[in-house]
């Protein structure tokens, strides 16, 4: 950076364009070019054309219009005062109505069948007053009344303008004449005033009251004032170069003009010109449009164009005459110059005559150059050939060669330094001439920025380097500093007084005081520098007191109020440059920002646009996301503000309200007490899934500097689902108590029953007790029994059967003796015969006496014993066990066996069989027991019985029908003969059990 010493004389300001934001067609979409704008309800500009309505939604252009069948192309659209859309188009014209969906669908107003001049005109033209819509063509007009909803139809040929003056509505055309709609009667009158026939109007603009300007179709602007028109004078004075494409009136009472060849003027009521906000070499602008201070829209051919007309800084670039690549920039002789992409520019004073500020040097050196500097009235140029010096009036002549001049500076001491990658060199002027002061040393490498402070200039050599540059005693003192111990990165060089501030990366910082010649601390720059969100790479203090920095993407202020600072990083963000450098010139009232292919203006005593007043923000839309309409529109069946549960989930989306601000930003929002919910680049806010309740959401906007603009409160509620209102709850409690007596009801009833199946189950369960107590005495007894007859079986078996063997062996031995003669040994032979049929009577007595159940064998073992005990043949028995045995009761197993025996030995002694099969099969609820022989059969009618005792089927009826069984014996003659006894196992008192 360049230190300027002051100069002889106060250097005139050049005046370069203001800040714009540019909208291609492409990023827009949808329309054609040529298309003229207007603002929707919101506030919102927009753009109409074939099918299309297309609206800038804070950062996103958005078509509004639905689709139709058939194209309809929007000639002309224009917002009433209560937010209705007309719109005017070819043959037709209407209302924009909103459909479910929030879009826009166009609504003819024009049901009766029109004059046949109607259907041949492309309507282009909307004008609003408060009683009537007025609509134009080339072929005449059409005038439709609120009131009444009348159509009037004016065919008037060659219609160059509507306007409205004074109350009245004129019709100018293309002949020169001018018509007055007479409302009282609904008809057009020829105006009386000499003076309007001598023009066509193209455009008319009321100034104030009894004054406007015109704008007339042979190219030129008039001042009417009363019945009185004269031209303009000025700039836009006489026959102008091209026709007037737009005019514009401003909220702050000028009019933006747009001239064709010529560009966009501001002008006061008078016509005079007070600024140029845009030349002849940006694209011609033909439609203009405001709708807020500050901000004037255009219409090109390549898109629309946003421009702060009012903004405190101007820019300057090749449409001003300057190129701009790595500026820099000194005042002398009245005027700035710049040095710039190797060339060098002055700026022209102003004229009045569009030239552009800025121009090429006259008799700069040949090869151009990129140093710049003034000491004095003397100017110096730097290039590879030397230095070139000159005063006003006089020519550049060479004072130094043999030399790159890369960058020059001028320090307060008077001396010039030239500084080159490889040597150095100072000037200073002796005897009124410029010569060098000391012997040149070697360079500290390439200087890319030099920045003055007091005698000294520091120069940014790259990472972590910087040097100091001094004069002393006759000699050239350069000093670097490269050992700072911060990470590696540009050091940024700038001071404030007479302290160097050097800025490295991470906001390390470092302060050098060119009083002290040393470094030292700075409190009070730690506080400024601390106060700013980012970190500043260079800082500078103008005449108020006011610090500004540049960050590395753009410029802020900082300004003391008490012991605070006051950050203001929007109102110049539209400086978007990488740590541009600044500068003011002597006169004090502008810093200059240099960035690497920018050049801006900033007016010191200007007032920021102060974009944290904004308004706070529109909602715009209300949809919901499971019907996807609008809950806006005056035509749903739904009030957005109290939301039924169904619709619980909503897009929200807001516009700003205003245009104001060069950031593109977002919104937060916050539901109730939660916290703050950021979408930086959206404006849509998204609520999924709300309960019902009451809800407070406030949405403010945000951008990269945080939020700003005030903010706006919306309260809604998302009312209950039926089964969960009042009156759901409500005649729940009412149910509730039905169901709670019909409840009781049902319960003392179940009680009873209840009672009355315990009864009987008490009562059978007392029975089967009773049988069970019936049963288990008699298989106690039939136990008894046994264990008696057992113990008497044995008891026969220990005394008369050992009782008849001994007798039956004395009566042998007795018989066998020589005394006994034939007589008596017959005698006793017959005494043992009769023994012996004893002693089988008493062992047959015994084993039908003993059960061998008892002896804890089991059935089915008892079965094979009893088998085996029968002596047969082997294989002419079987015994075969079907299913998983298990114990039965004693008295079962003891019947059973008796059963079996009682089988099997009538087989033996009758049957004259020559097999025998027994079969004892478990089931789940009996036991059977099968005995089949192949005999000669038996008559199962005839009564069965034994001279030896043994019982017949008669028994095992008995002893069947005792168990509770089946008998079962099926004979046949010669065919054998086959028993099943089924005895049940599971009786209800067992089942209890």
């Amino acid at each position: 950076m360049v230190s300027i010493a002051a100069t002889t004389a106060a250097a005139s300001v050049p005046v370069g364009h203001p800040p714009t934001r540019r909208y291609s067609f492409e990023e827009i979409g949808f329309v054609a070019r040529g298309t003229p704008l207007t603002f929707d309800q919101y506030g919102r500009i927009g753009i109409s054309g074939t099918d299309a309505f297309v609206v800038l939604n804070d950062n996103v252009w958005k078509n509004l219009l639905e689709a139709g069948a058939d194209p309809i192309p929007l000639n002309a659209v224009k917002t009433d005062s209560d937010g209705t859309l007309y719109y005017a188009s070819l043959a037709s014209w209407g209302r924009l109505e909103k459909t479910p969906s929030g879009c826009y669908r166009a609504t003819p107003l024009l049901q009766e069948a029109p004059p046949s001049w109607v259907l041949s005109t492309h309507f282009d033209r909307v004008l609003l007053t408060s009683d009537s819509v007025y609509i134009a063509g080339f072929n005449g007009m059409i005038r439709w009344d609120r009131a009444s909803r009348k159509t009037t139809f004016f065919e008037v040929p060659n219609l160059s303008s509507i306007y409205v003056y004074e109350g009245n509505v004129f019709i100018s055309t293309h002949s020169h004449e001018r018509l007055r709609l007479d409302l009282q009667t609904n008809t057009l009158e020829r105006d009386t005033n000499d003076a309007s026939e001598t023009f066509a109007v193209r455009h008319f603009v009321d100034t104030g009251p009894h004054t406007a300007l015109i704008a007339t179709m042979g190219r030129h602007l008039l001042r009417l004032a009363g019945d009185t028109v004269e031209p303009v004078t000025g700039r836009l004075g006489g026959e102008l170069p091209g026709p007037v494409l737009a005019m514009q009136r401003l909220p702050e009472g000028e009019i933006a003009v747009s001239v064709a060849a010529m560009g966009v003027f501001l002008v006061d009521s008078s016509g005079r010109v007070k600024t140029e906000i845009a030349g002849p070499n940006d694209p011609q602008i033909t439609n203009l449009a405001c709708m807020e201070p500050g901000v004037l829209w255009g219409a090109t051919e390549h898109g629309v164009v946003k421009i702060f007309y009012r903004s405190r800084f101007d820019t300057f670039g090749q449409a001003d005459g300057i190129p701009v690549v790595w500026p820099q920039i000194v005042s002398w002789d009245g005027g700035v110059i710049v040095a710039s992409g190797g060339r060098f520019y002055e700026s022209v004073p102003e004229s009045g005559t569009g030239e552009r500020p800025f121009r090429p040097l006259q008799d700069e050196p040949k090869v151009g150059g990129w140093g710049i500097a003034t000491s004095g009235d003397t100017l110096f140029l730097g290039n590879n050939l030397g230095v070139f010096a000159r005063t006003p009036g006089k020519p550049f002549e060479c004072v130094l060669a043999g030399l790159d001049a890369f960058r020059l500076a001028a320090s307060e001491d008077g001396t010039c330094f030239v500084i080159g990658e490889r040597e150095i060199a100072a000037l200073r002027k002796t005897n009124g001439e410029w010569r060098e002061a000391a012997p040149r040393i070697k360079g500290g490498g390439n200087p890319y920025n030099v920045h003055s402070v007091d005698r000294a200039v520091w120069i940014e050599l790259g990472v972590n380097r910087v040097a100091r540059l001094t004069m002393k005693s006759g000699a050239i003192q350069l000093q670097t500093f490269e050992d700072f111990g911060w990470d590696p990165g540009w050091i940024h060089v700038s001071s404030v007084g007479h302290r160097v501030i050097l800025a490295g990366a991470k906001n390390h910082r470092a302060y050098y005081n060119e009083d002290l010649e040393q470094f030292t601390s700075a409190a009070e720059l730690d506080r400024v520098l601390s106060a700013s969100p980012v970190p500043v790479r260079r800082l500078l203090r103008d005449s108020r007191g006011v610090y500004w920095g540049s960050y590395d993407s753009g410029v802020l202020t900082l300004t003391p109020r008490g012991a605070d600072l006051q950050v203001d990083q929007r109102g110049l963000a539209g400086i978007s440059e990488v740590v541009p450098r600044l500068q003011v010139l002597e006169a004090g009232t502008d810093v200059w920002v240099c960035g690497r292919h920018s050049l801006a203006r900033v007016s010191i005593d200007a007032p920021a646009s102060d974009v944290s007043m904004a308004p706070a923000p529109t909602l715009v839309s209300a949809r919901d996301d499971r019907t996807n309409l609008d809950l806006l529109n005056a035509n749903s069946a739904i009030e957005w503000r109290r939301l039924p549960y169904r619709n619980n989930s909503l897009t929200l989306a807001f516009f700003r309200g205003t245009y104001v601000g060069y950031r593109s930003h977002g919104y937060r929002h916050r539901l109730n007490d939660g916290g703050w919910v950021t979408e930086k680049n959206s404006s849509r806010v998204s609520l999924y899934d709300l309960r019902e309740g009451d809800y407070r959401l406030a949405v403010q906007a945000v951008d990269d500097a945080g939020p700003f603009g005030a903010t706006s409160t919306f309260e809604f509620a998302v009312l209950p689902p039926w089964y969960r209102t009042w009156f759901a709850f409500a005649a729940y409690g009412s149910l509730g108590v039905i169901l709670l007596f019909a409840a009781s009801r049902l319960s003392a009833r179940r009680t009873r029953a209840r009672n009355r199946e315990l009864q009987r189950l008490v009562s059978e369960r007392t029975r089967q007790l009773e049988r069970t107590i019936v049963q288990l005495g008699e298989e106690a007894r039939e136990r008894a029994t046994l264990e008696e007859r057992n113990r008497l079986a044995n008891e026969i078996h220990d005394s008369l059967e050992q009782g008849f063997t001994g007798l039956a062996m004395q009566l042998e031995a007795t018989s066998r003796l020589p005394l006994v003669g034939p007589e008596v040994s017959a005698g006793i032979q017959t005494a043992i015969e009769m023994i012996s049929f004893c002693r089988k009577e008493v062992r047959n007595a015994v084993r039908n006496l003993h059960s061998a159940i008892l002896d804890n064998r089991g059935l089915d073992n008892a079965l094979g014993q009893l088998i085996k005990q029968l002596g047969l043949p082997d294989g002419a028995a079987s015994l075969e066990i079907i299913g998983a045995p298990r114990p039965l009761s004693s008295s079962v197993e003891h019947h059973l066996i008796r059963i079996a025996q009682e089988a099997i030995a009538n087989v033996v002694k009758h049957a004259r069989a020559q097999t025998v099969a027994v079969t004892l099969n478990y089931t789940d609820d009996a036991v059977s027991l099968t005995v089949a022989d192949d005999g000669v059969g038996l008559a199962t009618a005839r009564p069965s019985g034994s001279a030896s005792g043994h019982f017949g089927v008669p028994s095992i009826r008995e002893r069947v029908k005792k168990m509770g069984g089946l008998l079962e014996i099926v004979s046949s003659p010669g065919k054998g003969t086959r028993l099943k006894v089924q005895i049940p196992t599971r009786t209800p008192v067992l089942q209890s059990n």
